[in-house]
């Protein structure tokens, strides 16, 4: 039996990653001085994960979320929270 994640979970958690490196990490001490995200940041962040389909991808698609398998939740999950503790 085999408990890896599959080629397109591996896509999945890998594009997040890669996202959150390229988007994410480049505001992380601008964040981290004023204690806040100004604006203009959030509303860019939260475009290019709506273009890329990732947009509130743990919400339901009735309410116009991104469909993303529960398996893979943990994992892109955790990708998002490395850019808090890295």
């Amino acid at each position: 039996m085999n408990f890896g994640l599959s080629e397109e979970q591996e896509m999945i958690v890998n594009t997040v990653r890669s996202f959150v490196e390229k988007e994410i990490y480049p505001h992380e001490d601008l964040v981290e001085q004023s204690a806040e995200v100004p604006r203009e940041i959030a509303q860019d962040i939260k475009q290019k994960t709506i273009d890329i389909g990732f947009y509130a991808c743990n919400f339901p698609e009735s309410v116009g979320a991104a469909v993303c398998p529960m398996l893979i939740l943990p994992w892109s999950s955790a990708s998002w929270a490395e850019a808090r503790w890295r």
